[in-house]
């Protein structure tokens, strides 16, 4: 479970890009949060196409800060703009290469001389004296895919052709200039992977697992049905058979969908839940319509006031993309 600061870190990590002549600003703030598990990326495919991504860890910050390094790498050769399904493989391929690139797992601490919870410690000892062969770095990094994770929405866009990868609980919208002048939120997506939904509770439970609580979550821990990571869940098996990803209780594969852009639509904005959980994409389209690119204010604005407020207290992350060449 998440701890917190007595008082919120407001200090803002900001980025303003340039890709191929269109603006793109990101922003992380810690918050209340003990640590920062967030990241974002922005950057630019061989085929022309423009990513943005804001990943939101959880279990620590490693598996989001390998994801911005690692989800694009199997796309950069592309010679179009990447189609659903080479999408969905770079999420897989990302998810495998937890298990075999523990060194580069463990440079994604920001801190890898850090205090791990007394639980880690004992899964350590654990796994010493059941693989004496495996070296602590190896140890350190395999417990790490184990226990950390990280959802993600990313927009790919070429041209007009706009794709919107999400995982988990992170949201994506797109602003559009009406024909009164005014601006509308667009979602990008159709629903967040969270234990709420339906669809999403019946797998984890096909899989063997328990889902309760309130919120409800996955043997009372994690409250995502779908990431990247959380290794620890993606070893069921049934008959003997290890679960295709499709069926394993915590997913990496992405709902994807695909847009055409009109001469109306300014940016996209990607966030995560953070955000979401005290704003709706049409509040913060209203308030950066008054405070345009104010990536910093708006995510000030989201923060709790006090240590006992529910919402406001989590990691906040968000990028803006420019759809249009200043």
């Amino acid at each position: 479970m998440p701890t917190f600061r007595s008082k919120p870190s407001t200090i803002k990590v900001e980025e303003t890009n340039i890709l191929q002549g269109y603006k793109s600003l990101s922003v992380e703030m810690q918050g209340w949060r003990s640590s920062m598990e967030d990241a974002s990326v922005m950057g630019d495919l061989d085929s022309g196409t423009r990513y943005y991504a804001v990943l939101d860890g959880h279990g620590g910050e490693e598996v989001a800060r390998f994801a911005q390094e690692h989800l694009f790498v199997p796309l950069r050769g592309l010679s179009s703009h990447p189609s659903p399904e080479q999408i969905t493989e770079a999420f897989i391929l990302t998810d495998l290469s937890l298990r075999t690139h523990v060194e580069a797992l463990l440079s994604c601490s920001r801190n890898p001389k850090k205090k791990r919870s007394s639980c880690f410690s004992g899964q350590m000892l654990e796994m010493r004296r059941d693989y004496p062969e495996m070296s602590i770095q190896e140890i350190t990094g395999t417990l790490i895919a184990r226990n950390a994770g990280a959802v993600t929405s990313v927009a790919f866009v070429n041209g007009r052709n706009l794709t919107v990868a999400t995982l988990g609980d992170c949201q994506a919208f797109l602003v559009r200039r009406t024909s009164e002048g005014g601006l509308q939120a667009v979602d990008l997506q159709s629903r967040v992977h969270q234990l709420s939904d339906e669809g999403e509770s019946a797998r984890v439970r096909a899989a063997g697992l328990d889902v309760s609580g309130e919120p409800p979550r996955i043997q009372g821990c994690l409250a995502v049905s779908r990431a990247i990571g959380d290794l620890r869940f993606k070893s069921q098996e049934q008959n003997g058979v290890l679960l295709p990803v499709g069926r394993q209780p915590v997913s990496v594969i992405p709902e994807i969908t695909e847009y055409e852009l009109t001469e109306s639509d300014e940016y996209i904005f990607l966030g995560c839940d953070g955000i979401f959980e005290v704003l709706t994409p049409q509040q913060i389209a209203d308030y950066l319509s008054e405070a345009p690119d104010d990536l910093a204010g708006l995510l000030e604005s989201c923060i709790a006031t006090t240590a006992t407020e529910t919402f406001g207290k989590d990691n906040m992350s968000a990028v803006l993309a420019h759809l249009r060449v200043d």
